[in-house]
């Protein structure tokens, strides 16, 4: 609830069922306005008054993204990624009458961001939030250019050699999540979201609730993976009577789910030799967050939590495990998908080549051994 003052009268303004309710008290006196604003918002919840159609010629574009994000969170959508993403979208173009927008402007926000090093596919993932608003609010989008994402797939991984290093330089209560990870391929949003009451047995049953494809799966809790999960439980904190202090989540930090683990990230990274400190100006790289020759802040470049994820999928495409086993393991939802993470390197094809000459040996071996005949 707000309530506020527009020159000599009170406001009120509120979200209800992902709609933003604004409305004049006609009051100058503020306790008879909050009486009007309580009394407004039962009516509503008795379905006593309708809500009135939005003007939607004077609703900004950050008001409808705070739409959507009320919307994420009814629908339990508002995971990290898309909360960072509204907050983008608000920042570039929250102050904008939605229905003034204009293909230029956006044309102009895709060659400005361009012009700061961003990515194709972190443009396109702002402009698609702008269309969802647009399509949420009932009002037509103006045109926007999808940008191609060809090529954009990151071919980062670990090796055995470097997660060890890596994993050394992490905090203690961050060690086993990367660990994890990098054993099944999961995303760090459905790590962080696992819990005690999903482990039944040898068994971890994965809600789709916290799933980005929305699919329940269900790991076996077997070899490192099942020891991670064990070393979890015996490191439980316990009272002096021997109770253990029995926390939501299985990795936690002080009892509370991982939720932001970036900068503990870059600084392990930067710790291995695994990341750098760049300044996007000058190009002068180093371990410290700022540039004094630029007077402004260095951008991470190096080894990505999500390069864990593709760590794990070319281990498993490697050991020659079934693509759709593996798919279950990691919960990705297409094939596609998952043959962007199939990473090859040069010795991956010199090993196949190495195969196939044994093979093409052995059959001419055979051959001559019946041409002896």
């Amino acid at each position: 609830m707000a309530v506020y003052k527009r020159g000599g009268t009170y406001w009120f303004t509120f979200v209800f069922c992902g709609r933003r309710i604004q409305k004049s008290t006609k009051q100058g006196n503020r306790k008879a306005a909050v009486d009007i604003e309580s009394a407004h918002r039962t009516a509503l919840a008795k379905g006593e008054v309708g809500i009135d159609p939005p003007k939607k010629e004077r609703r900004t574009i950050g008001e409808l993204l705070d739409e959507l994000k009320t919307n994420y969170e009814q629908d339990g959508k508002l995971s990290p990624q898309n909360k960072s993403l509204v907050a983008r979208a608000k920042q570039d173009f929250g102050s904008k009458l939605a229905t003034e927008l204009k293909p230029e402007d956006v044309e102009k926000y895709i060659q400005r961001r361009r012009g700061e090093g961003a990515r194709n596919s972190s443009i396109n993932r702002v402009t698609e939030i702008l269309r969802r608003v647009y399509k949420l609010a009932g009002i037509t989008a103006p045109p926007m250019e999808h940008l191609s994402e060809k090529d954009n797939a990151r071919q980062g991984f670990f090796s055995e050699a470097e997660l060890a290093v890596l994993i050394s330089h992490l905090p203690a209560d961050l060690q086993d999540f990367a660990r994890f990870a990098a054993a099944c391929g999961m995303r760090k949003g459905e790590i962080a979201g696992l819990t005690w009451n999903m482990v039944e047995g040898d068994e971890l049953r994965i809600p789709a609730s916290i799933c980005k494809n929305r699919r329940d799966r269900v790991l076996p809790l077997t070899g490192e993976i099942a020891e991670i999960i064990e070393r979890r439980r015996a490191a439980l904190p316990r009272e002096k009577n021997g109770t253990v202090q029995m926390p939501e989540h299985i990795f936690h930090r002080d009892g509370a789910a991982v939720a932001e683990l970036r900068k503990s990230w870059q600084t392990a990274a930067i710790a291995a030799g695994l990341g750098v400190m760049i300044c996007k100006k000058c190009g002068e790289q180093g371990p410290e967050k700022y540039c004094e020759k630029c007077k402004r802040a260095r951008k991470y470049q190096g080894k990505l939590f999500h390069d864990l994820r593709r760590t794990a999928v070319r281990n498993m495409v490697k050991a020659g495990v079934n693509t759709q086993v593996a798919k279950q393991w990691s919960g990705h939802k297409s094939d596609s998908m998952f043959e962007r993470y199939s990473i090859l390197t040069t010795d991956d094809m010199r090993e196949a080549a190495k195969k196939t000459e044994d093979y093409r040996k052995s059959q001419r071996e055979k051959i001559v051994a019946i041409a002896a005949k």
